[in-house]
């Protein structure tokens, strides 16, 4: 199973979603002075958005009669979806004017040109290719223009489920179209380092939701090309430092999974809880094959979900080494503040694929989620913040010059470091004390709270007597949580294929650094910040072993299990009760169900 995954799409060329869309967003009117395009805009638009019928009962048939004028009005649009949000209306009426036109794909009103009505999916094709510059953040991120740009965005994204939903001429170009146009707002938006309060926080969730609803719509009328998978992988790899994103990747893998084992073990075997909200994902009339394939592909989106307690890793991406090179106080990409959460993101994670075990043994789940929050308030690093030496704490090492105050020296490594991905040499990145950024960027870290379990379960969860046996569940999530249970250990190598980077996930230009692969000699160590140690990282860690717990339990009479699993679960166990309390508690508390 890991040499399956290691090798998914190893064989196809991704898309450049991103690239080819900024390509394409461009209008002669960009050729212009600033204000001569936007004289423009308002003369053109104006008439056009009047005829609507949105403020009116009815409206009249459109004054373009001819391809060449729709055509030259929408050279003059796509400039206008792009103008400041200070000509807020300007902006409004060519989202307007788009969206409707769009709906020529369904039920067309009588505004609507008649040479669009006659081929709506040439022409949605071209509108899609000018709508991304409405989502490009602006200059001006005060809170009224980031919140007027939210609000058309949302119109967009509106129309764009409307027609996935109920169009039922859309061609497979447009259907590939639809999935550029979502998986490049996506990561524009969510790639670089997350900013409290930016137009991406604030469409992060929605944008995630309609690329997974009309992701699975398009995997039940026109199944996505193995490019376009391996694309939405490789950009999804970008977006791990957002907790949205996995908050979504999970209700997908649930409501997919619940699917797969209807048709798998019956309509008899127990099925998951799952919300109104979540349940209307997958389309009603979606074949199993689809299904099956949907699920299978969904699971593996993120890679590898332990690489979320690697902040080295996740900040491997050209945002974040971009944001290092342009800041003076960012040494190294993981120093990122937005980098906090991951202790969070790494349990949601593991909770999540430690529910899609539940449901593969058919234990039953409670009908509301509450987990307990146990505050956490890192203060700024003092050299008495721990009572531990910095060689013996459970965490990871980076290189540290000798000299604190070479700033520049880092930078230039930097550069050195993209300069060599380029040429197909991956090397470490140097940096300074993560510490010393902490203390000078923000004083006093917020409260972060991490998840853990209140109560001890029952002494043995009801288990579906139709359930996989172990060996299956193994196959599939194993891999994964034996690399959860172990991170810290001097038992890694169990996982090592799959602690490797996938090189699927990659283009070989892409400049995701790999920093397992070093031709430099290794400086000496430093401690990364106290709210990325790996004792944060334990809530997930306990998500993992307690999994494990309740698969090997689950073994019936005369149940073969492989040898290799059974030693990865004894170290494992071992590992875990030598650990953090959070480690400590789950074990015991599955320790019952060894009886």
């Amino acid at each position: 199973m890991t040499f399956f995954r290691l090798k998914m799409y190893s064989e196809w060329i991704s898309v450049p979603a991103t690239r080819n869309a900024e390509d394409k967003r461009w209008s002669v009117l960009h050729t212009l002075p600033a204000n001569a395009g936007r004289d423009v805009v308002i003369a053109v638009i104006k008439p056009l958005a009047s005829n609507l019928g949105i403020s009116t009962p009815s409206c009249d048939p459109s004054v373009l009669v001819s391809d060449k004028q729709v055509h030259w009005c929408m050279e003059v649009i796509c400039f206008g979806l792009g103008l400041p949000l200070s000509e807020h209306e300007a902006i409004r009426d060519c989202v307007n004017v788009y969206c409707e036109w769009m709906l020529a794909l369904t039920k067309p009103k009588v505004c609507v040109p008649k040479c669009i009505c006659e081929d709506p999916n040439m022409y949605t094709r071209n509108m899609l290719n000018h709508l991304y510059n409405l989502f490009l953040p602006r200059n001006d991120n005060s809170a009224d223009i980031i919140n007027r740009q939210a609000v058309l965005c949302h119109r967009v994204l509106r129309t764009i489920e409307t027609v996935a939903q109920e169009s039922t001429i859309i061609e497979r170009e447009t259907w590939d179209a639809f999935l550029l146009f979502l998986l490049a707002i996506n990561d524009t938006l969510l790639a670089p380092p997350s900013v409290p309060d930016d137009i991406g926080s604030h469409l992060c969730e929605r944008i995630l939701g309609v690329l997974a609803e009309v992701w699975l719509l398009a995997c039940h009328r026109s199944f996505p090309s193995p490019s376009l998978w391996k694309t939405f992988r490789e950009l999804a790899c970008s977006w791990r430092h957002r907790i949205a994103l996995v908050d979504q990747w999970n209700k997908v893998n649930l409501a997919l999974t619940t699917h797969v084992l209807q048709f798998m073990y019956g309509s008899h075997f127990p099925t998951a809880k799952i919300s109104d909200d979540d349940s209307h994902l997958v389309p009603t009339d979606m074949s199993n094959e689809c299904i099956a394939q949907a699920w299978f592909r969904l699971l593996h989106t993120l890679g590898n979900p332990v690489d979320l307690c690697r902040p080295e890793v996740i900040s491997q991406t050209p945002k974040f080494y971009h944001f290092a090179l342009s800041s003076e106080m960012v040494i190294d990409p993981c120093q990122h503040p937005c980098l906090a959460v991951l202790p969070q993101i790494f349990y949601k994670a593991m909770k999540g694929i430690s529910n899609l075990v539940d449901v593969f043994l058919g234990i039953a789940q409670p009908d509301i989620e509450e987990p307990v929050h146990i505050p956490r308030t890192y203060s700024q690093p003092t050299s008495s913040s721990s009572s531990t030496p910095p060689h013996n704490r459970r965490g990871f090492s980076k290189n540290l010059p000798k000299d604190p105050t070479n700033k520049g020296m880092q930078k230039a490594s930097l550069i050195s470091n993209l300069t060599s991905v380029k040429s197909g040499v991956n090397q470490p990145l140097l940096s300074q004390s993560q510490q010393q950024l902490l203390n000078q960027q923000t004083p006093q870290q917020s409260p972060i709270s991490t998840p853990t379990t209140s109560s001890a379960p029952p002494l043995r969860p009801p288990l579906s007597p139709s359930r996989p046996k172990c060996n299956s569940v193994l196959h599939l999530f194993g891999s994964w949580l034996f690399e959860a249970a172990l991170v810290g250990s001097d038992m890694t190598s169990f996982t090592s294929n799959s602690e490797q980077s996938d090189n699927s996930l990659r283009r070989p230009s892409s400049l995701v650094l790999d920093n397992r692969q070093s031709s430099a000699p290794m400086l000496e160590s430093f401690e990364i910040p106290s709210n990325l140690t790996l004792e944060n990282f334990e809530s997930g860690q306990a998500e993992a072993v307690g999994s494990l717990c309740r698969i090997f339990c689950a073994k019936r009479t005369g149940e073969e299990i492989l040898p290799v699993y059974l030693s990865r679960f004894y170290s494992a166990l071992q590992y875990g009760l030598s650990g953090g309390h959070n480690e400590r508690t789950n074990v015991s508390q599955h320790s019952n169900e060894f009886k």
